[in-house]
Parts: structure tokens; C-alpha cells; sequence
């Protein structure tokens, strides 16, 4: 009776320790997959704020034109 309550305990703690190792392994899983998300996410914001400089800068720039040299660029708008 006592061997088999001391071997039920045994295995019922092993599996314990399965569990709490997959937990581990999915919750460490999950941090890299986030630290690799958030590094996406940074390196998309840090493209799209460039990306509204340059255009902000060269509205500025195209706004600074006198009106008709404005108006020579929107008709005939330079080759891509």
C-alpha cells in the first residue's frame, strides 16, 4: 500500500515537472517570438518616420517654390 502511494507520488511529481518544463519551453518560445515581433515593429516605425521626414521635407522644399514654378512641376511633373 505504502509502495504503491510512494510510486503514484513519484510518478504524479514527474509528471509535475513535465508540465512545468513545457510551460517553460512555450513561455520561452513566446519571448523570442515577441522580441522578434517587437524588432519588426521597431525597425518599421524607425522606416515609416524617415519615410514622413523625406516627404515633409520635400513638401517644404516644393512649397518654398514661387507659385508658378509650383504649378510648371504639377503640370510637368519630373520622370520617375
Amino acid at each position: 500500500m505504502v509502495a504503491s502511494i510512494k510510486a503514484m507520488h513519484a510518478v504524479s511529481r514527474k509528471d509535475s515537472l513535465d508540465a512545468t518544463d513545457a510551460l517553460v519551453r512555450t513561455f520561452q518560445s513566446y519571448l523570442k517570438r515577441h522580441a522578434e515581433t517587437q524588432a519588426l515593429m521597431q525597425a518599421r516605425s524607425e522606416k515609416l518616420a524617415r519615410q514622413e521626414r523625406d516627404l515633409h521635407r520635400e513638401r517644404r522644399r516644393i512649397m518654398s517654390l514661387p507659385w508658378w514654378r509650383r504649378a510648371w512641376i504639377a503640370i510637368f511633373p519630373a520622370p520617375l
